[in-house]
């Protein structure tokens, strides 16, 4: 889902999913109703997805730490799969301090 998120929709030379539709999804993006106590939950919600509040990148989520994190800029995709209940977005931290540097 990431790699096709990343490549704007296509997958095989073949356009699955409008590319507007993808570029909408983490530009038409929508604050949170309520403010959450994380910078990383706050940044704003699209169509879906996440914005981190690094700029230009976007995540889709699952529970307890599964992201999706996309990186148009060093055109990569990390994905995560964990179980932290408490600390989840703790995980995008580590990825942008660890992983993103060395892309």
């Amino acid at each position: 889902m990431g790699r096709l998120m990343l490549q704007g929709g296509v997958w095989d030379d073949a356009q699955l999913v409008p590319e507007d539709y993808v570029e909408a999804m983490h530009t038409d993006v929508v604050q949170p109703h309520r403010h959450f106590d994380d910078d990383e939950t706050d940044a704003g919600y699209g169509y879906q997805v996440w914005l981190n509040t690094t700029p230009g990148t976007w995540r889709a989520d699952g529970m307890y730490g599964q992201f999706c994190i996309v990186l148009p800029e060093q055109g990569a995709v990390v994905t995560t799969t964990s179980h932290n209940e408490k600390g989840a977005n703790d995980i995008i931290r580590a990825v942008f301090a660890d992983i993103v540097p060395k892309l």
